[in-house]
C-alpha cells in the first residue's frame, strides 16, 4: 500500500521502514545516472544505515523512534520525547558516525579478503567507501537540513522558523551548487584532504587497503 508517495518496507524494532517511490532517482543522481545496480543498492542501504545511526542514539536517550523514511533527497529518522540541546546535536551526528562505522569495516573486510571480483561488489564498495566518504564530509558541512547544520541550530540556539526556512532554501541550493564543475572540484579537494587521514588508517589496516580500494 502507498501513502502519499511512500510504500512499506516493513517494521523493525516497532520502527516503521518506509521508502518513497522516488528514491532510486537520489541514486540515480549520486551515481551520475549511469546503470550500476550495484551502487544504487549501496546508496540506498548507505542512507538507510545513516537514519538507523540517528535512530540508535535516539533509543540510547530512552526516547522514541516512530519511523524512518527514505526518499531521492536522503532520509529522515521520525522521533519523540524531551531531548536537552546536546542530545540533540549528538542525534544529529549518529548517522555520520554510523557512516564512519561502515568506511571502516568495507576497508578492514577489503584489506582481508581483498578487491572484488564482481562489478556488481564492487560498485556497493565503491559506495561504501568513496561516496561514503564524500557524503561525510558534505554532512558535516554547517548547512540546513544537513546533520553539521543540526548541530549548528542547537549550538547557538536558532530557532525553529529560522532553521526551517533556511533548510528549504539551502537543500535546494546544495543541489544546484554539486552540479557546478567548479564547486564539484572544491569539494573534490576538501574529500581529498579528508582522505588523507584515511590513507593512514587504510594502511595501518594493510599497506595495500587503500589501493585495492582507490585503485
Amino acid at each position: 500500500m502507498v501513502e502519499r508517495g511512500y510504500f512499506s518496507l516493513g517494521r523493525v524494532g516497532g520502527v516503521s521502514l518506509r521508502a518513497h517511490v522516488l528514491t532510486i532517482l537520489g541514486a540515480l543522481f549520486f551515481t551520475g545516472f549511469r546503470f550500476e545496480p550495484g551502487a544504487w543498492l549501496g546508496f540506498f542501504l548507505l542512507v538507510l544505515l545513516h537514519e538507523v545511526g540517528h535512530a540508535l542514539v535516539v533509543r540510547r536517550y530512552g526516547l522514541q523512534v516512530s519511523s524512518i523514511d527514505l526518499h531521492a533527497f536522503g532520509g529522515v529518522c521520525h522521533w519523540s520525547g524531551q531531548a536537552t540541546s546536546w542530545q540533540r546535536a549528538v542525534i544529529a551526528w549518529g548517522g555520520v558516525m554510523a557512516q564512519a562505522l561502515l568506511l571502516v569495516v568495507t576497508t578492514g573486510i577489503v584489506a582481508i579478503v581483498g578487491s572484488p571480483h564482481s562489478a556488481f561488489v564492487a560498485q556497493i564498495v565503491y559506495v561504501f567507501t568513496a561516496t561514503n566518504l564524500w557524503l561525510i564530509v558534505l554532512n558535516l558541512a554547517p548547512i540546513p537540513p544537513l546533520d553539521g547544520g543540526t548541530v549548528l541550530r542547537h549550538a547557538v540556539g536558532m530557532s525553529d522558523e529560522t532553521y526551517y526556512n533556511l533548510a528549504r532554501w539551502s537543500g535546494i541550493l546544495i543541489l544546484v551548487v554539486i552540479n557546478i564543475s567548479v564547486t564539484r572540484n572544491i569539494i573534490g579537494y576538501v574529500v581529498g584532504r579528508a582522505c588523507i587521514p584515511y590513507a593512514v588508517l587504510c594502511d595501518w589496516i594493510s599497506p595495500h587497503a587503500f589501493s585495492l580500494i582507490f585503485p
